[in-house]
């Protein structure tokens, strides 16, 4: 088990990869979501419960159960699975191909937003790397909370205000 400081570290080397990853394949993901998703029914992606029409508390719950959810719950479950289950065994025949073929079964899982699996195939790449360097999925599961917290203020801080009324 990594100390806390290899820990963050770590953590920090996956949010820089993920941000780079992020800058990189934009043009591509932008692309795809342009013309290949553009028939993708708006109800097949993820609502955040700030189209018009809600009350305040509701969207203070809404944004509370994102929090919960995204930012604590899927990163350790998610990791748990993915780099601490399915990671290891990955069957010995795909060699070299092993981690490749593991980030595009994470991307392919995150099948509500399909667009972003040039995104994710290249962001998870650092999260298995250090996974199997550190023998430990706790780098994986501070790093992925960290980027999924940035991911939901920066949605909360750019979605525009539903006008939503007291309630």
């Amino acid at each position: 088990v990594p100390t806390v400081r290899a820990t963050l570290g770590w953590a920090t080397v996956i949010i820089c990869a993920a941000a780079a990853a992020f800058v990189l394949t934009r043009p591509i993901t932008a692309w795809l979501e342009r013309t290949l998703f553009q028939a993708w029914p708006d109800s097949w992606k993820p609502q955040l419960g700030t189209a018009g029409g809600y009350s305040d508390s509701a969207l203070l719950w809404t944004a509370v159960l994102v929090l919960i959810g995204s930012v604590l719950v899927a990163p350790v479950v998610e990791e748990a699975y993915f780099r601490g289950f399915l990671l290891p065994r990955m069957p010995a025949r795909l060699g070299r191909t092993a981690p490749l073929a593991h980030a595009v079964l994470f991307a392919f899982y995150h099948v509500w937003t399909l667009w972003l699996t040039p995104t994710r195939i290249l962001a998870v790449l650092s999260l298995i790397y250090i996974t199997l360097r550190t023998r430990s999925i706790l780098p994986a599961i501070v790093g992925h909370i960290v980027l999924n917290l940035i991911d939901v203020v920066v949605i909360m801080a750019v979605v525009p205000k539903s006008g939503g009324h007291r309630g």
